[in-house]
């Protein structure tokens, strides 16, 4: 059930590439327990958004970020950044599983911030995080073989009970469905209005589809700026400019 509670706030962000200005005077607010989808042309500085909240834009030094963002009410750039991304979970658009075991890449991020050495306890963690996804079944009598030998949805998937083995405050999604076929693309957008009843989501998409049947709250950008933000719902009755954009791509 979606909430009133905002975990996330954007003020003023702006973010910069080198001389060029990427990001202008962002402001949102991020809702728990919903799915905040971000949509519009490519370059239009989508993904810069997203990447903020984990602080990956730090790993480029050309990168420069003004504003304040702030996660519970705490300043993420006060944060040491390392443990904010332990907190802030992150699936990218082509499936990135490491040529580690199915067990192994599920268990990989509480094993990276010593959150539990107890073989129990990660056992547990690593079947909970797989049944969420839907891929427990799949995958049971095989947690030992190499992750590689799954299918891209399935790596997806797996990808994802990575990224919320440790709880997340937030968790990221860039595109997740961009190299996907239709069929697994629809179980990822099942899955995800499933995830959002346990953290708040914030997602990059070009398919339109999935944008109004997943998201609860719509950012519409264009050129680094935010033209429209609101509910989805309300944004897809009143809005001339989504619904155009949405018609066309």
């Amino acid at each position: 059930m979606q909430s009133d509670k905002i975990v996330a706030q954007v003020r003023n962000l702006r973010v910069f590439y080198k001389d060029q200005k990427i990001l202008t005077d962002i402001n949102l607010d991020i809702y728990d327990k919903s799915v905040t989808t971000l949509i519009g042309s490519s370059g239009c500085g989508k993904s810069t958004v997203l990447r903020c909240f984990n602080r990956m834009n730090d790993l480029d030094p050309h990168y420069r970020v003004l504003g304040d963002i702030t996660l519970n009410g705490v300043h993420i750039y006060k944060k040491n950044a390392t443990l904010l991304r332990a907190k802030v979970g992150m699936v990218f658009q082509k499936p990135n599983p490491f040529p580690k075991s199915i067990y192994d890449n599920v268990a990989y991020t509480l094993r990276l911030h010593g959150l539990t050495n107890k073989k129990s306890i990660m056992d547990d963690i690593v079947e909970s995080s797989l049944r969420k996804v839907g891929l427990w079944a799949e995958v049971k009598d095989r947690l030992h073989d190499s992750a590689m030998i799954l299918s891209g949805g399935q790596q997806q998937r797996l990808c994802i009970a990575r990224a919320i083995t440790v709880r997340p405050l937030l968790l990221l999604m860039d595109e997740p469905c961009s190299a996907l076929d239709p069929k697994s693309s629809l179980y990822i957008s099942e899955l995800i209005k499933e995830l959002r009843n346990k953290f708040p989501i914030i997602m990059v998409t070009h398919i339109m589809k999935q944008a109004r049947d997943v998201s609860d709250y719509l950012v519409y950008m264009c050129k680094g700026k935010i033209l429209e933000y609101g509910a989805t719902r309300d944004l897809l009755k009143k809005s001339v400019l989504i619904r155009e954009y949405m018609e066309h791509e």
